[in-house]
């Protein structure tokens, strides 16, 4: 009596894991697991794992990057990665900013150029010819933080509320010797629709 029992234990388990498992990995489902890789797989197509910083190589005041990105910049510029591109003012040209009675030429930071050290870093480029395009980090992680049930012409949907994670890179870190603290981005929002192979971004 005791095998029998033993016996139909061991069916049942048998029966209920694999039930158990394909539920957990049904890519229709509602869970965490599933939105995470829908964002990733996202991400990874649009080449966004990488956290870049894309800073203003100029000192034009209406743009604060250069402010805004200043401990990227003076790692960048110890390391002798980039180095400041100064121009001698003249006095005309001195005057006609600051008003007349300047009669000597004096240096005027422009902003930052590639060396030849930095040209030949692969996670430093120019973008658009003006910013300066530099990868310090990648994703290690994502939190879903809650979401919400949508629809959209009979399409099942959810919005994502969810937070970003980042791992500083290495080449990044060992250009100083300060701890290299990358803060999250939080509260970002992304909206996934269901398809029959599971859930994708719905951009």
């Amino acid at each position: 009596m005791k095998m029998k029992k033993k016996l139909l234990l061991m069916v049942l388990i048998l029966f209920l894991v694999p039930v158990f498992l394909s539920g957990c990995a049904n890519p229709k489902a509602e869970t965490s697991s599933n939105f995470k890789r829908a964002i990733l797989n996202y991400m990874k197509k649009n080449k966004e794992i990488y956290l870049v910083k894309n800073i203003a190589t100029d000192n034009n005041t209406i743009n604060p990057d250069l402010i805004l990105f200043k401990s990227v910049i003076t790692r960048l510029s110890k390391a002798g990665l980039i180095k400041k591109y100064i121009k001698m003012e003249t006095a005309a040209e001195q005057g006609a900013i600051f008003g007349h009675g300047i009669n000597t030429p004096k240096p005027f930071l422009i902003g930052y150029v590639l060396t030849a050290k930095g040209k030949n870093n692969k996670y430093i480029s120019w973008y658009d010819g003006y910013f300066l395009k530099v990868k310090i980090a990648r994703v290690s992680s994502i939190k879903i933080d809650n979401y919400t049930n949508m629809n959209f012409a009979g399409v099942k949907a959810v919005s994502v509320r969810y937070n970003i994670y980042y791992q500083p890179l290495k080449w990044y870190t060992s250009l100083s010797s300060k701890r290299t603290v990358i803060p999250p981005v939080k509260n970002a929002h992304i909206t996934l629709q269901l398809t029959h192979k599971g859930w994708r971004v719905s951009r």
